[in-house]
């Protein structure tokens, strides 16, 4: 609860330096672990302010950010009681994770947990970057390309990313590589790890903390072989049966010990402990809406990438992907003994081309779409969604996109549908009715339509 504030003379450190200085000053151990600065400026004779929030990454995640700077411009226009209520604590999330993590199933990671290729024991090695971007006239189409297949920004990405790869290393590759390891792409993922489903009585909507979760994924690049329709259901369905969002990954790895796991799970367990990370971490920070549009108090301007004292790598390489003006921008961090430049380039190059490729597709009137497992989870099998897409289609002539669900049949709608194909007349039901009033059949429609809306089994 102490304040402490310091007005610098504006002639002399220029406000990188001081941006730096801020920044560098942050300490987990002993604090400050946040600071502000405001920047009062005379660009001749234009005054220009600029503020600078700097906090330990241990503090906030990319969620509060938005949290902060939502709850400061409706302080600044209003007053506190337009705040949102509080929501649950840091603290009480922490212990209650503790909690709930030894009552995960490890086993359901088995499929995640990828052999990425291992880092050269004694090798001297340089990071390579690279920036990778979709043009505005494509990244103004995703949201309509998404609506195909139901996916998101992030799972298109991926999806491209995992296309470029595998063309990267295709079988007539010179370039002296294992081609046969790169058929699969080895991915971090990381989530925002607010996801409360686990424990209704937890809210951490607008809770200001650090709750990123990250996790492991494998692509299979051989998907893209047989079409990008294949290749954006596999992506798509691999992200959506990711385990408890992400969250138990870690949770199981740091937070379980050995002697609170039951005997059955202990080598799931095990292979969870002594997993390692997988080479590349992708994070998508996604549109930051709450500095776009007129309505915002703030503008977002170039910062310094100033790394902390305390900031320690825990993966070889980044993928970033966020949005630039009206631009989809992939900003690649990768060592040198994973790919060389002429590499990076490529692949960054081949994202791009496949980013295209995948909006086209998606776009395209013959393009039927389609939905994965994890939309229609009770239909139990991939090969039972696509008969079924197949069959509504030719009888129908729906797509799949216009299917909001699929239902298996009950046993008894089983024993009723066969006994119509039988006998088209049996349980066939007509009611007559005397209606008293007035009435109009674009009554009855109109309330036909709001049950049907209010009702989704119809």
């Amino acid at each position: 609860n102490e304040w402490s504030q310091t007005v610098l003379d504006a002639a002399l450190p220029t406000p990188p330096n001081v941006t730096f200085e801020v920044e560098r000053s942050l300490d987990i151990t002993h604090g400050p672990i946040y600071a502000v600065t405001v920047f009062d400026l005379d660009d001749d004779g234009q005054r220009q302010q600029f503020l600078q929030f700097t906090v330990h990454h241990l503090v906030v995640d990319w969620v509060s950010w938005r949290i902060l700077l939502d709850d400061l411009q409706t302080l600044m226009e209003t007053d506190k009681k337009n705040l949102p209520s509080k929501t649950t604590s840091f603290k009480a999330w922490s212990e209650a994770l503790t909690l709930q993590a030894p009552k995960w199933d490890a086993t359901a990671w088995s499929a995640f947990m990828g052999d990425d290729v291992p880092a050269p024991i004694k090798t001297a090695t340089s990071m390579l970057k690279h920036c990778a971007y979709v043009a505005p006239a494509v990244t103004d189409r995703l949201d309509a390309a998404n609506a195909v297949y139901g996916t998101t920004i992030q799972d298109l990405a991926l999806a491209a990313l995992t296309g470029a790869w595998g063309e990267l290393f295709q079988p007539d590759d010179d370039l002296g590589q294992d081609v046969g390891h790169h058929r699969q792409l080895h991915l971090m993922m990381e989530g925002h790890g607010r996801d409360t489903s686990w424990n209704p009585l937890l809210d951490v909507s607008s809770t200001v903390g650090w709750f990123t979760c990250e996790y492991p994924v494998v692509f299979d690049t051989h998907a893209s072989s047989t079409g990008l329709a294949d290749l954006v259901r596999h992506v798509k369905q691999t992200l959506r049966s990711v385990p408890d969002y992400g969250l138990s990954y870690s949770a199981l790895k740091y937070l379980v010990p050995f002697d609170e796991a039951s005997p059955s799970a202990t080598s799931s367990l095990s292979a969870i402990k002594t997993h390692r990370r997988h080479n590349l971490y992708f994070s998508y920070a996604g549109r930051f809406q709450e500095m776009a549009g007129d309505a915002s108090l703030f503008e977002p301007v170039t910062a310094l990438d100033i790394p902390q004292l305390e900031e320690v790598d825990v993966v070889s390489g980044d993928l970033l992907l966020d949005h630039q003006d009206h631009a989809l921008v992939l900003r690649m961090t990768v060592p040198s003994w994973l790919l060389n430049q002429d590499q990076v380039e490529l692949w960054g190059s081949l994202w791009s081309k496949w980013m295209g490729w995948l909006v086209e597709h998606c776009l395209d009137p013959a393009t039927i779409g389609g939905r994965t497992l994890s939309d229609v989870p009770l239909l139990q099998s991939t090969s039972i969604v696509r008969d079924v897409e197949a069959e509504v289609l030719s009888t129908l002539h729906l797509r799949p996109v216009d299917i909001v669900d699929m239902y298996p049949v009950t046993p008894l709608q089983s024993g009723l549908l066969s006994a119509l194909v039988r006998d088209p007349a049996e349980y066939i039901l007509q009611y007559v009715f005397d209606i008293a009033g007035d009435f109009t059949f674009a009554q009855l429609e109109a309330c036909g339509r709001k049950l049907v809306q209010a009702t989704p089994v119809l």
